[in-house]
């Protein structure tokens, strides 16, 4: 499962979720998060129309949504985005 976290540098949710995400990947090796910073100026910002962060949109082998969540996440509401789409 790929999972495309968009972040920002000055984003207090994002830096506040930071730890629980690193250990979330530790534990699930299955599962590939890749992080994007909204100000790289990374084309799938708009691919995806993120107008917020964090934004976690799940995609396909081929690059397609699936899913997405927006805004802070407790570990519990992560973990049950991620499992419902399993």
């Amino acid at each position: 499962m790929q999972v495309l976290k968009f972040t920002a540098s000055w984003c207090g949710p994002c830096k506040m979720m930071a730890p629980m995400i690193e250990e979330f990947k530790q534990e699930n090796e299955d599962v590939q998060i890749i992080d994007i910073d909204t100000d790289s100026g990374d084309s799938r910002q708009n691919r995806y129309e993120v107008m917020s962060v964090p934004t976690f949109i799940i995609v396909d082998e081929l690059g397609n949504k699936i899913d997405s969540a927006s805004g802070y996440m407790t570990r519990d509401m992560f973990e049950g985005f991620i499992n419902k789409n399993r």
